[in-house]
């Protein structure tokens, strides 16, 4: 059979034209995606196509560079190779380089399809694909020389693996076999990342564990994940020892003799379950391939004459490139198959080959690379050719394959080398016939030539009828497909000649609808395996009705599993898998759907119309519906671009939206000469923040009032109202005594700045970041005086405190998600000398948790100049940023800065009382929630302690309210379960403290202890319940008792009784009333309380003041009516009654009392409306604000500032947690005593005033448009668990999540989008973190839809459609106009245009084509198409409810094919 097929020929291209590769290369090696490799020396020069993509260059010599296969990421990924003797470097596809150090001196490296064997002198070990180092290890009948080499290694799921190694001129063979401890792990086992330990092995050990490849991975220059383990093994140690022996060798033969190793070439092919050992002689030129289908000797061998050979690496298995004396050979040793390739270059040695490229070694030394045509370029030559393999042996399929190979070598067309082979081995052809001239007929000749020259002695007229039947399925393929309109006519002209050819009936030749003249003169009568042609669309359409017709699939005609449709003819699997949904009662269209993404369609627009529309009817019902599960196919498919963002982990990551271009040379112009101003944070995100902010607060200038008032850095104005007999002099003195009150109302205007502006911006690290600096000027009115405070008219002290607060609002301004805010930075930031600013800076910083990971160098500098407002910025802010962690380092820090933390015996460091009590404040956030019992008993010990500095111990009520609220911290709503302390009697002591009543002046004032108790009994038992601490800290009920208790102490028991039994909290007036015992409440009612200044209502107010702080925390955040209402009724009172003057003393101290609780009612009304803006609280906020009466103060400024920032808290985009600790730091931060006087500053720490940042949460949904990538006003709707149903209009505030059931987008114009909050998913924890929803403008069939809205919004519009518009012409005659204007506004909106196939562009080019088809139809098909969709509009006339084309519109078809055949 050899000199049989001596005539078949293979065409070869040759690349001399295109690639030249240096002569003096020492090889080559080919690998995929057109790379080459060529090595000369200790250099590797990698090809990329015709490019030099890289040139790698070593010291080291080179052992081995190969290209092979690993899995990265469970995906086979070709990896390159350098082998050296003591590392390899891996080069992966992305760029990167890995290097593996060896513990081993490698001698001999080889490839093979999944990895590389490595073998040492006495050992062989193996690199899997799954990256696993194994050692190989012989059975115990086998054994392995030390000088033993390998040669070929293979391991296959399937067939038989076998490796070959070469000793003293003999070659043995070994089977591969896996461990059975290794065959139960699989690949997904192995991909995930398993921490592995690697034992040393001694004597009596026997446990051991593998090392993973990524274990002695050591990357240059480069991390990755796959190294978080990396180790180098121990050098020391013999590797094999501590192996597992995953790889085991079993001899089965040893073949050749006699054998010199310089002059033999060693490997293996494969031919479906057989392998076959390759032996190349060069001293004899001689072939052997030794063959084997089993795990024993060899069953048979192929000889033949050769210079050299190399495997063929291609789609092929089973074939060499042998080179003869007589040119280049293609041989398939198992079916002994020999093609000729057509080239004629002077080869002497074969290099290397992949895909059909081989490399060659021509005779003048220089390196050629040339292709061999193994299959076609044309799909449609392939899917024919594809079906012998199923229709034939492997036999017959590699003759048939070698004839069109050598056909279209010789004709040059891949279509027509099909026919001619198909025709030589079919048609009998007498000594001289005649036949009619057509396109298939005009290659008889050559098919003749082929046949008589390949001298083929075989024929498919067994054949004939399965390869006619099986064309005309891959003809009904192709009528899926409308871009493959030119395959119909060829196979449809092949099937027809064919069919008369083999005498079958009529209704065969018809059905192709051919219109050449088809020869009749030749006849080869074969048997007709099937009556009539099987007709896809006529199936498809009798599915629609009650007499169904099956189609014959190509599985059925060769006998084979479903699964070879999906290879032959995939998209009719498709298809048919598809309408068996369709028409099925027990599906929907989300199911179909789903199928469709399971199948991997990704778009309609190739199928016949007759086919798509029935399915983009269900996706156009699912596009609205999206009950199918999604994915990121299925919502491509449906066009929910909207739910594909939601479903994407890239919602932080805007889209890039296109600036619009300048439009004339005049704006151009004026962009290049205006001075660009760089800012010291990222513009963009903040233009983000503020284009929300200002969607919530469009419909007034509420947000442009806000930001005026707290504008510190320009000039304030006040308005004083004098007599006209005041001198000038008198004059000047009330102004300026009218300017300081101002100054110092500016100098409190960041404690609202800071809520207002709360984590809008980003910093860039290159820049320092601004403070604006504070504008204390004060211009009077109506004299327009402008007054500059003098130095000694505001205290020192309040203006460190102002700088500090400054500092603190412009730090909380940085978002939490920055990055970069490092140690480094911070000392970027710092001024040469610690002042108060940078001091709040750091504090701010801390406080959003960026002080985490602080040098302690760093730490040293800030902390080294004991500036005393830096260390408690510092300290506060890095416990605040490190919370609960009990971090060992910065508790040492906190301990030498707190001397109740020293060991007995200390020295005294001299550390301020701030500073102290900033120690134990920073003590309580470190060990938040611990239970820490060491530190729970200093703190309870500190708050009947005394302070110590300067080795004098003093009585100080901050100090010891801050260790109250520090225990409270350590403890927070542990009250029940305060494990470890039961023994130390926290809770007794505590309420002895909290419930102390002053009868006489014991020596530890314990009445500056009371605070403190009561705050740690409050958050020890915050929201828990329980009703015996809650009575012994109520409000006593008799008026002796009240006359014992100071009145401001009543304010605390009150609101901690309340916040322990938090769910009896109501928002009421009633509620509140209730709060005050009745004694009291009838008094301050008999007396009318809110009209005249009397001491006697203290009680009244303390407690009035106690209950709406309980209550406004409560409901903050809520936006609750109720709430709101009786809150501002009391301040609405008390407002009116610190209107009046104060006269006497006891007049004095009502009024004191009445002010304080007028701002705090203020701050609790701003805490319940907090960022939704309140336009009645803002009122009273204003007028507040505008009081600049000497009596409001430091204090009272500093709470109704901060107020104004609550109620536009983050630009009206935060809110409040209310969470344990978020109501724990709203308790610190608005503490119900604000400074006053200097000796007031001492009660509270002023820092602690912003602890309100530690409840921050985001809680403002933004919905944004895909196409534009812009927030925009939406309607929302919000389900919540109880039943309540809220509207509302984004961007707002969402209630809290865990009490939502869904939210929804209601918009005509967009779809609609349902978060379900209670179904734990993927998009629910996307949407928690961004609360973002996108929605996508409706483009679909609805818009073509007749409605009086559309057709009053095209009016509106005024869409003028110009004459020489091409949507006038006569291709759009059919269009109706209202179509033609939605065409045209869509068009011209500058929207984005969904590619999903279901928009009205989409609809109108579907009804264009439908229309065709009835009024000038192009083939038979058309008309199919027709009947396929009027079978399925048939099933819809009952319902009507067709939506991607209306029944209507078909109707109509319908009637105009009756009147087309009719006429």
């Amino acid at each position: 059979m050899t000199n049989v097929q001596q005539s078949l020929t293979t065409p070869v291209i040759d690349y001399q034209d295109e690639l030249e590769l240096p002569i003096d290369c020492e090889n080559v090696v080919l690998c995929d995606n057109n790379v080459l490799l060529v090595i000369k020396g200790n250099t590797v020069t990698v090809y990329n196509g015709l490019l030099i993509n890289r040139v790698l260059k070593f010291e080291d010599n080179i052992v081995k560079a190969c290209v092979t296969t690993f899995l990265i990421q469970d995906v086979p990924t070709q990896i390159m190779a350098i082998c050296f003797r003591k590392y390899i470097n891996f080069y992966y596809p992305s760029g990167k380089v890995f290097t593996l150090h060896l513990p081993f001196d490698v001698a001999l490296v080889k490839e093979y399809e999944r990895g590389l064997v490595l073998q040492t002198k006495t050992e062989l070990y193996l690199i899997n694909k799954n990256l696993d180092l194994k050692f190989v290890d012989t059975d115990t009948n086998s054994s392995f020389s030390s000088h033993e080499y390998v040669t070929t290694f293979n391991q296959r799921d399937n067939g038989i693996s076998l490796c070959t190694t070469f000793i003293n001129g003999e070659i043995n063979v070994y089977q591969v076999k896996n461990s059975n401890r290794n065959f139960k792990s699989n690949t997904k086992s192995s991909s995930k990342q398993q921490k592995k330990k690697y034992y040393s092995m001694s004597a009596s050990s026997s446990k051991y564990t593998e090392p993973k490849l990524s274990q002695i991975f050591i990357s240059e220059n480069r991390t990755s994940t796959l190294l978080s383990n990396a180790r180098v093994l121990n050098a020391e140690q013999p590797p094999s020892s501590s192996m597992r022996k995953d790889v085991i060798l079993s001899k089965i033969d040893s073949i050749e003799s006699k054998l010199n190793r310089n002059h033999v070439k060693l490997f293996s092919i494969r031919f479906e379950n057989q392998e076959g050992i390759v032996v190349v002689n060069k001293l004899k030129q001689e072939l052997h391939v030794h063959r084997y289908n089993s795990y024993s000797k060899s069953s048979s061998s192929y000889k033949c004459s050769c210079l050299d050979c190399i495997p063929l690496n291609s789609n092929f298995e089973g074939n060499l490139i042998v080179l003869t004396d007589d040119g280049l050979f293609i041989v398939n040793p198992f079916l002994e198959l020999r093609t000729g390739c057509n080239t004629n270059l002077p080869a002497y040695m074969l290099l290397s080959s992949f895909n059909g490229r081989v490399a060659l070694r021509l005779k003048n030394d220089s390196v050629r690379l040339v292709k061999v045509i193994l299959e076609p370029v044309s799909d449609l030559v392939s899917s024919c050719l594809r079906c012998f393999k199923y229709l034939s042996g492997s036999t017959v399929d590699q003759i048939f394959w070698s004839l069109w190979r050598t056909a279209y070598n010789n004709c040059g067309s891949e279509w027509d080398a099909l026919v001619i082979a198909l025709l030589s081995l079919s048609v009998p052809f007498p000594g001289d016939f005649q036949f009619t001239v057509n396109e298939i007929t005009n290659l008889l000749p050559q098919a003749k030539a082929l046949r008589e020259s390949a001298l083929v002695n075989y024929s498919l007229q067994d054949l004939i009828p399965y390869i006619v039947v099986s064309l005309h399925l891959l003809r009904e393929e192709y009528k899926l497909d409308v871009t493959k309109g030119s395959y119909l006519k060829r196979l449809g002209n092949l099937l027809s000649q064919l069919t008369i050819w083999m005498g079958w009936p009529d209704e065969w030749v018809n059905y192709y609808n051919t219109t050449c003249n088809l020869d009749k003169s030749i006849k080869f009568l074969s048997l007709q395996i099937i009556q009539s042609p099987p007709n896809l669309f006529h199936s498809l359409a009798s599915l629609f009705t009650n007499n169904i017709v099956p189609y014959l699939s190509f599985s059925q005609l060769v006998e084979e599993s479903d699964s070879i449709d999906a290879i032959v003819t995939p998209v009719t699997n498709v298809v048919l898998k598809l309408f068996e949904v369709l028409v099925s009662s027990q599906y929907g269209p989300a199911h179909l759907v789903d199928m469709m993404s399971d199948l991997d369609v990704t778009s309609l627009e190739t199928f016949p119309f007759g086919v798509a529309i029935p399915l983009k009817e269900a996706l156009s019902v699912s596009q609205e519906q999206p009950t199918f599960e999604w994915t990121s196919d299925s919502l491509s498919l449906t066009g929910r671009e909207d739910l594909k963002k939601l479903l994407s982990n890239d919602l932080y990551c805007d889209s890039v939206v296109e600036k619009t271009a300048c439009n004339d040379i005049e704006s151009l112009i004026k962009n290049l000469t205006s001075s660009e101003i760089v800012s010291s944070w990222d513009d963009q995100s903040e233009a983000k923040r503020m284009g929300i902010t200002k969607l919530i607060f469009d419909q007034d200038r509420r947000y442009f009032e806000i930001t005026t008032l707290l504008h510190q850095t320009k000039m304030q104005t006040a308005f004083l109202k004098t007599d006209e007999s005041v001198s000038e002099y008198d004059l000047l003195l009330l102004q300026r005594k009218l300017a300081g009150v101002v100054a110092i109302r500016t100098l409190t205007i960041p404690m609202g700045r800071a809520a207002l502006n709360y984590g809008g911006r980003k910093p860039l690290l290159t820049e320092k970041y601004p403070i604006p600096k504070f504008n204390l000027n004060t211009l009077i009115s109506p004299t327009m005086t402008t007054i500059i405070p003098s130095e000694d008219s505001i205290s020192q002290d309040l203006l460190e405190w102002g700088h500090f607060h400054n500092g603190v609002s412009s730090s909380l301004s940085i978002a939490k998600d920055s990055k970069g805010i490092s140690g480094s930075w911070m000392i970027f930031n710092k001024p040469p000398d610690l002042n108060s600013q940078h001091a709040g800076f750091l504090y701010g910083l801390g406080l959003n948790g960026h002080l985490k990971k602080l040098e302690e160098w760093h730490i040293y500098n800030y902390l080294g100049p004991k500036h005393p407002l830096t260390s408690v910025g510092l300290l506060i802010g890095m416990a605040a940023s490190l919370r609960g962690t009990m971090d060992n380092k910065l508790t040492k820090v906190l301990s030498v800065h707190a001397v109740a933390l020293l060991p007995q015996g200390a020295n005294d460091l001299n550390v301020p009382v701030t500073v102290q009590t900033a120690g134990l404040i920073g003590i309580g956030l470190l060990y938040l929630q611990t239970q820490h019992r060491r530190m729970s008993e200093i703190l309870l010990s500190q708050i009947t302690g005394c302070v110590f500095q300067n080795d004098s111990e003093q009585i100080h009520e901050g100090y010891r309210l801050a260790s109250g609220l520090a225990l409270g911290f350590v403890n927070l709503g542990k009250g029940d379960d305060l494990k470890g302390l039961n023994d130390t009697h926290v809770v007794d002591k505590l309420m002895a403290v909290a419930t102390f009543v002053k009868h006489d002046q014991p020596r530890l004032e314990l009445d500056k202890s009371c605070c403190g108790a009561i705050v740690a009994l409050c958050l020890i038992y915050l929201k828990t319940e329980n009703s015996n601490v809650a009575d012994k800290l109520a409000i006593p009920e008799s008026e002796q008792l009240l006359d014992y208790i100071r009145p401001d102490l009543l304010f605390l028991r009150c609101m901690a009784t309340n916040l322990i039994t938090w769910s009896k909290i109501r928002s009421s007036r009633d509620w509140v009333e209730s709060q005050i015992p009745k004694v009291v409440l009838d008094e301050f009612n008999k007396t009318n309380g809110f009209n005249r200044l009397d001491s006697d209502g203290l009680i009244f107010f303390n407690i009035l003041g106690g209950s709406c702080l309980a209550m406004a925390l409560r409901y903050a955040s809520s936006s609750n009516i109720e709430a709101r209402d009786t809150i501002l009724y009391y301040l609405d009172k008390m407002m009116l009654l610190t209107s009046k003057s104060a006269n006497n003393y006891d007049e004095k101290l009502a009024y004191n009392a009445a002010i304080n609780v007028q701002n705090m009612l203020a701050l609790c009304a701003s805490l319940i409306m907090a960022a939704t803006g309140d336009l009645k609280v803002f009122q009273r906020l204003r007028v507040l604000h505008n009081d600049t009466s000497k009596s409001m103060g430091y204090g009272g400024y500093m709470a109704i500032n901060t107020a104004l920032g609550f109620l536009f808290l983050g630009g009206g985009q935060m809110a409040f947690d209310d969470s344990l600790f978020g109501i724990a730091s709203l308790v610190t931060s608005l503490y119900p005593v604000f400074p006053k006087e200097n000796s007031e500053c001492e009660v509270h720490l002023q820092a602690l005033r912003h602890f309100w940042a530690l409840a921050i949460v985001s809680r403002c949904l933004v919905v944004k448009e895909v196409s534009t990538n812009e927030p925009c006003k939406i309607p929302i709707t919000i389900t919540m668990k109880d039943g309540q149903v809220i509207e509302k209009l984004s961007p707002c505030l969402l209630p809290k999540i865990g009490d939502i059931q869904t939210i929804c987008t209601n918009s005509i114009d967009y779809f609609q989008v349902v978060i379900d909050c209670q179904l734990k998913s993927e998009i629910l924890e996307n949407f928690e973190q961004s609360l973002t929803i996108y929605v996508y403008k409706k483009q679909n069939y609805q818009l073509l839809r007749p409605n009086i809205r559309s057709m009053l919004q095209n009016k509106s519009r005024n869409i003028d459609i110009e004459s020489q518009s091409v949507i006038n012409g006569a291709l759009f005659e059919p269009v109706d106009l209202n179509s033609k204007e939605i065409w045209v506004n869509e068009f011209e909106s500058k929207k984005k245009v969904s590619y999903s196939g279901l928009t009205i562009f989409n609809i109108i080019d579907d009804k264009l084509k439908m229309i065709q088809s009835v009024e000038s139809p192009e083939s038979i098909e058309d008309i199919w198409n027709l009947r396929l969709l009027f079978e399925y509009a048939n099933t819809r006339i009952q319902n009507d409810d067709l939506h991607y084309v209306p029944l209507q519109f078909i109707n109509q078809l319908k009637q105009k094919l009756w009147n087309k055949v009719g006429s």
